[in-house]
């Protein structure tokens, strides 16, 4: 079995575990938050690839070098210095960030605030988030550490007109802005945020965290502008991603402070500095990390992907970003077979296909379709998760995990009747196959 790592001497896992025994490899996959194996033939031609991890030397403390950041971020304090005795501070969350850098970051934040004089019940911290779900891990962990430090803690729901302000539209795709009226009414706003790799946007974070304090409305008619597009993870000019500057720009949001990990999770980096630079550090840090190198001039006949485990591969939304990769190195006709748990169902219900709702009426989800689309009519998936099959509406063939090693070995038989390419292929949405 060929190894493939880029670059050279970075990134292999240590999650993955062999046994070698009669001829056969075992090899385990991210499954939500626990693994599921399978059992491979050696005699294979089988490449396996992950995205690079943060050796020791590479890795940070989330709170210390977030003070670092602050202590030398000329544009935080630039901010401070025009800071009044009454005006108040709106943190946002990002709906990308883990609770444990949430709170090391906020630990070091704040800090900080209160050494420049800035008072702790001025301060409000919202907790983002896209989607309406119940209340979140993120702001259970919050309120419980922060309930008595800060002025108020505000758990932003999009669906909610109360709790939002119209302030314009944004001037190139004419984007409603409807934001929390907790950040529209602050002095100044920190977003903090993970920033990450999205194939839709390019990378999470930066200016893109705005969107986790806005209204349904706002989101939806940014998602809408990639309705027709290809994905383009590391992109720092999708249309969407340019909407978000502007909405940032309108607002006059001029700070973030985001953690830059690795896929496992891991801290590399954190900037505190304005949205654009910080995502312009985003994909020059992740850049190094998320590239992989593999011969795409021989492409792959069958590739085994997990979408990174819990939470990448909580709903099939967030999973099937970890189809772009296995796309991008197998050949028409070829089959992938995607391992993710998706705990959560589906996610947004615009993502699969439905007569019953045209084009023309809009529906979360629906602008990853036209990739999927694409991607179905020319490759075979099978779905290794926990959901029921009616639920996909025969768009993918759908096994749960106990059946995984069965399926495997039909392919299998299938690849004995001529010169086949194997592809293993760890966390496939934090990776982008370099050509």
């Amino acid at each position: 079995m060929a190894h493939e790592v880029a670059p050279p001497g970075e990134g292999l896992s240590a999650l993955t575990q062999r046994e070698l025994c009669d001829g056969c490899m075992r090899v385990d996959f991210l499954y939500g938050a626990n693994r599921v194996s399978l059992n491979m033939d050696i005699h294979y031609n089988t490449d396996e690839f992950w995205p690079r991890e943060a050796t020791s030397h590479l890795a940070v403390e989330p709170d210390s070098a977030t003070l670092e950041a602050l202590d030398s971020s000329s544009v935080f304090s630039t901010k401070l210095s025009s800071f009044r005795d009454g005006d108040t501070v709106a943190v946002v969350l990002g709906s990308d960030i883990n609770s444990s850098d949430a709170v090391q970051l906020l630990d070091a934040l704040l800090t900080t605030l209160r050494a420049r004089g800035v008072r702790m019940n001025s301060v409000s911290i919202v907790v983002g988030s896209r989607w309406p779900l119940p209340e979140s891990d993120l702001f259970s962990k919050v309120a419980a550490a922060y309930a008595h430090r800060v002025g108020e803690i505000v758990g932003h729901n999009p669906t909610s007109q109360d709790l939002v302000v119209e302030a314009g539209v944004t001037p190139t795709h004419g984007t409603p802005i409807l934001i929390s009226q907790t950040v529209l009414g602050a002095d100044l706003v920190v977003l903090v945020d993970r920033i990450r790799v999205d194939p839709l946007i390019g990378v999470t974070g930066g200016h893109t965290s705005v969107l986790s304090v806005s209204a349904s409305r706002t989101i939806g008619a940014n998602r809408r502008l990639a309705l027709d597009e290809p994905f383009r993870p590391l992109d720092g000019t999708t249309p969407m991603s340019v909407d978000a500057m502007e909405i940032c720009g309108t607002l006059d949001i001029d700070l973030c402070v985001n953690v830059i990990s690795d896929y496992r999770g891991s801290p590399i980096s954190v900037v505190a500095t304005s949205p654009s630079e910080a995502h312009r550090r985003g994909i020059d840090t992740l850049s190094h990390f998320a590239h992989v190198r593999i011969d795409t001039d021989v492409l792959y006949d069958l590739v085994i992907v997990d979408a990174g485990g819990s939470p990448r591969d909580s709903t099939l939304y967030q999973a099937v970003d970890a189809l772009y990769a296995a796309y991008s190195v197998t050949r028409r006709n070829s089959t992938i077979l995607l391992v993710a748990e998706c705990s959560q169902g589906i996610g947004p219900t615009g993502l699969l296909p439905s007569p019953q709702w045209p084009r023309s009426e809009f529906r979360l989800g629906m602008e990853k379709q036209s990739f999927l689309s694409r991607l179905l009519s020319e490759r075979r998936v099978i779905l290794v998760s926990s959901i029921f099959e009616q639920m996909c509406h025969g768009v993918f063939d759908c096994v749960q995990p106990g059946s995984m090693q069965d399926v495997f070995d039909g392919l299998q038989c299938q690849l004995e009747a001529g010169p086949s390419r194997v592809a293993i292929l760890h966390a496939g949405g934090d990776m982008v196959p370099l050509r």
